[in-house]
């Protein structure tokens, strides 16, 4: 099954507080969720856009993940990342070189088999808006870390997460 999903990670950008999760924002990853949890496998495109508001940057990367079960084959910024579940392989296309370690599962690690549901535990959702790219209009919706917990991993650099749902 093919879904093209885009998720916009910013970095280092404004915190936004949440009081409560926004229901709208709620029920459109209640969906999204239990669609990609109903398949046996499938293939998501999508773009991540890390932006530094210190220095002005931005840096945009768009990729293809392959998913099955708790395996998964990742393609962005030159590197082909494959894992089964327990082992994880990144291919570095440029060094001509392969770097294997231990995948790890912790639940406060943002990986290609819980992006899905990472928004159920540590994060509130404000739905921000629809957005139209050419003939396609997309949910957007914004997530960012609960304070009051120990952030590691991705979250301790992330401040925010938008996704866009078509």
């Amino acid at each position: 099954m093919k879904a093209r999903i885009f998720a916009l990670l910013l970095l280092i950008s404004p915190i936004f507080t949440f009081a409560q999760q926004d229901a709208k924002a709620q029920e459109i990853l209640k969906a999204v969720s239990t669609k990609f949890k109903s398949c046996k496998s499938y293939k998501a495109t999508f773009t991540i856009i890390v932006e530094n508001s210190r220095d002005k940057s931005r840096e945009v990367q768009k990729g293809t993940i392959y998913i099955k079960g708790s395996k998964y084959r990742l393609e962005i910024a030159g590197q082909d990342v494959i894992s089964d579940g327990k082992t994880r392989w990144t291919y570095v296309k440029d060094a001509n070189e392969v770097q294997i370690d231990i995948q790890k599962t912790d639940e406060n690690t943002i990986s290609p088999t819980n992006i899905f549901t990472i928004y159920e535990k540590g994060w509130q959702s404000k739905y921000t808006g629809d957005a139209k790219d050419k003939m396609i209009t997309y949910s957007q919706i914004e997530l960012v870390p609960s304070e009051g917990k120990t952030r590691i991993s991705l979250r301790s650099n992330c401040q925010s997460i938008r996704l866009r749902k078509q």
